[in-house]
């Protein structure tokens, strides 16, 4: 019976296996023609926050209806009221419950950046839109229909990740009002501070996180990608941190809910409190059809593992079915094979778990936990066949 679960495990991941690896994309960068330039004399990656924090925009207020522009600069933003002044340093106030106008942005430099930019020359558009994009950071709060220049800002965030300015990237992130931004811009700027904690700073992407505001109705559609931020902290060590946001996002209506209360549960199992986990697994229902079903199973294998006697056929037929009614393109899902390997290397089937360790490697081998597999991965000796020895005392009989 152990052999054919066995065989049925191994079937399963090998199919999702090929499928996985036809189904793969090539991996391709911007592609950046020969004639660009490749690095803009003084344009170092660091931040340029207090370079710019006097600057005032060159901004003009649109009254969509009569279509006639008033030059103006920003003086302040209150709680309740955005204050412009005009020519004469005259006082424009405007009620944030009641903006009618359109800020327009006056800055040739932002056209020279955004033909950069199809020209696929990152460097260029940073270094001739710095200038511009800073003054009006503020202005992000306002919704993308009364700002032209939302627009500029996502183009300077993307520019900023493809030319990998993550130091910039990360102190101009840092220095927005994150807790008030508009639901448009989020998704960029959480983007943005996922390929910070990419690139080695995870504690300054987490910092940022937390200073978003996911409670607001408006903004429930991010919880998703800011689950892609924390799957890049959990796995650089940070459960602890981890397990405070995947608390407070699974108390969030929004199409992540489930799945970041499960990993909440994977945090509590992975600090060892069992009891805590065992509680809140025991809340989520889901079925089988549902993407995050083998999360369940790894938690629930990982539940019975930590039994004061284990019994590693049980936590295998979990890992087994979250392997068998999961994706292959899941987040969690190198994990998931992982520990189903070094399952069957504990109980002492040595040869399934270097089968598995293995195809982590194939599948995915980006991934942290195909350099652990490898790890696993020991040396099984074949046993030599004893040399048969004829008995001819029968026939010795025969001479009697």
């Amino acid at each position: 019976m152990k052999s054919q679960k066995h065989t049925i495990l191994l079937c399963a991941l090998a199919l999702p296996a090929l499928a996985f690896a036809q189904a793969q994309p090539v991996a391709t960068g911007a592609v950046v023609p020969s004639n660009a330039k490749v690095k803009v004399i003084g344009n170092e990656d660091k931040s340029y926050v207090d370079d710019y924090k006097d600057k005032k925009p060159a901004l003009v207020l649109i009254d969509p209806k009569t279509k006639k522009e008033t030059s103006v600069s920003l003086k302040e933003i209150n709680a309740d009221t955005f204050v412009f002044l005009d020519s004469s340093n005259a006082e424009i106030p405007i009620p944030r419950d009641k903006f009618t106008f359109i800020v327009g942005v006056r800055d040739q430099n932002l056209n020279k950046g955004r033909a950069a930019i199809f020209r696929g020359d990152y460097d260029d558009a940073v270094a001739y839109m710095r200038s511009a994009i800073y003054p009006i950071l503020p202005l992000i709060v306002l919704p993308e229909e009364f700002f032209s220049g939302s627009g500029y800002i996502d183009m300077y965030i993307n520019a900023l990740i493809n030319s990998e300015r993550y130091k910039e990237l990360a102190s101009l992130i840092d220095s927005l009002p994150l807790s008030d931004v508009s639901a448009s811009m989020l998704p960029l700027i959480i983007k943005g501070i996922e390929s910070v904690a990419a690139n080695g700073n995870v504690s300054g992407a987490m910092d940022m996180l937390g200073k978003i505001n996911f409670r607001k109705p408006e903004n429930a559609a991010i919880v998703p990608d800011m689950l892609n931020v924390l799957g890049i902290a959990r796995k650089s060590g940070a459960i602890k941190d981890c397990s405070t946001f995947y608390t407070r996002l699974s108390s969030v209506e929004s199409p992540a809910k489930t799945e970041a209360a499960l990993w909440a549960v994977y945090c509590d199992l992975t600090m060892g409190n069992k009891m805590s986990a065992d509680i809140l697994l025991g809340t989520i229902k889901i079925d089988r059809k549902s993407e995050v079903f083998s999360l369940m199973q790894m938690n629930k294998g990982m539940l019975k593992l930590m039994d004061k006697k284990p019994v590693y056929s049980e936590a295998l037929d979990l890992f087994a079915e979250g392997i068998v009614f999961g994706s292959m393109t899941s987040d969690w899902m190198p994990e998931l094979l992982y520990r189903t390997g070094m399952a069957y290397k504990t109980s002492g089937n040595k040869v399934a778990s270097n089968e598995i360790f293995s195809q982590i490697a194939i599948m995915y081998p980006d991934d942290i936990y195909a350099e652990k597999g490898k790890k696993e991965i020991v040396k099984i000796e074949k046993k030599k066949k004893k040399d048969v020895v004829v008995n001819d005392d029968a026939d010795d009989d025969d001479d009697y």
